[in-house]
């Protein structure tokens, strides 16, 4: 398989979500001078949610590709650097429903290779991008699997006796793998691509990814 690489419109997309956001802060200010109480505590929540995601914009919209595709593995771009997933390392690929739009899932055979690609700097902007982690503070004892699936799935967190106080000597990786485990359980899938990752819609941009990685899979990439 050829190199791809997916430009997104990344300024029209940067634009859109700026205005979404500045809509979406200036309810939340409103509600936070309201003065009842669940209104004010509403309030916080959006601010503190959407006002960290507002400055990263700009930087979002400076980046031209968002995702590599290779014969040997997806490379997705952010402002931040640079992660590896191995076509190997994908179980499957699926279409989700996420906040009425369709975004695009990855599937992990294991996390092995991948979490060795994403640097601590790197692991704590992708939480910045995740709103829910700030409102709800993930709990790991939020993430049901028994510990030997845990083990299978990230060779890493074997030798410990809790996932907790394994997850948490990876600092910042440790609390970008329990988004992606939390993931896993909520969606079915631990990674997942929105609108502004793709440059085609999420039902073209699924098949191209599964025929790289059918390819990938195939003597000879027939």
């Amino acid at each position: 398989m050829e190199t791809l690489e997916i430009r997104p419109r990344s300024v029209r997309n940067g634009l859109l979500l700026g205005a979404i956001l500045i809509f979406a802060l200036a309810g939340g200010v409103a509600a936070l001078i309201s003065g009842t109480p669940a209104s004010m505590g509403l309030g916080a929540v959006v601010i503190l949610v959407c006002g960290p995601v507002l400055f990263l914009v700009p930087k979002m919209m400076k980046r031209k590709v968002s995702m590599v595709l290779t014969a040997g593995a997806l490379e997705y771009t952010g402002a931040w650097g640079t992660t590896q997933l191995p076509w190997a390392d994908v179980e499957k690929f699926g279409l989700v429903d996420s906040n009425s739009t369709l975004a695009v899932g990855a599937r992990l055979s294991s996390y092995d290779r991948y979490l060795a690609s994403v640097s601590p700097e790197m692991a704590a902007k992708l939480l910045k991008l995740i709103p829910f982690v700030k409102v709800a503070g993930l709990a790991v004892t939020s993430v049901k699997m028994p510990y030997d699936q845990y083990t299978k799935i990230w060779s890493a967190l074997s030798g410990k006796e809790t996932l907790a106080d394994q997850l948490k000597s990876f600092g910042k990786v440790g609390n970008y793998a329990e988004v992606i485990l939390w993931n896993r359980q909520h969606y079915g899938y631990d990674l997942l691509w929105s609108w502004g990752d793709m440059d085609r819609s999420a039902k073209e941009f699924l098949v191209l990814l599964e025929t790289y990685r059918k390819n990938a899979g195939s003597p000879a990439g027939n």
